[in-house]
């Protein structure tokens, strides 16, 4: 039947999951790296407005 859709090329399927996983991934580590970025800035900030009220 000429209708039927394609059957999908399981290696290529594949690839792209590995590019999305990989993809995921970094920005997991981006998201990790920004979380203890902004952690880190609000244990500054909590150091200084101590620091300030000991004046």
């Amino acid at each position: 039947d000429e209708w039927e859709l394609p059957q999908p090329n399981p290696s290529s399927t594949r690839s792209r999951l590995v590019a999305l996983e990989t993809k995921l991934t970094a920005l997991l580590d981006r998201i990790d790296t920004l979380e203890a970025a902004k952690a880190e800035s609000e244990k500054v900030k909590g150091e200084e407005i101590a620091f300030t009220e000991t004046l």
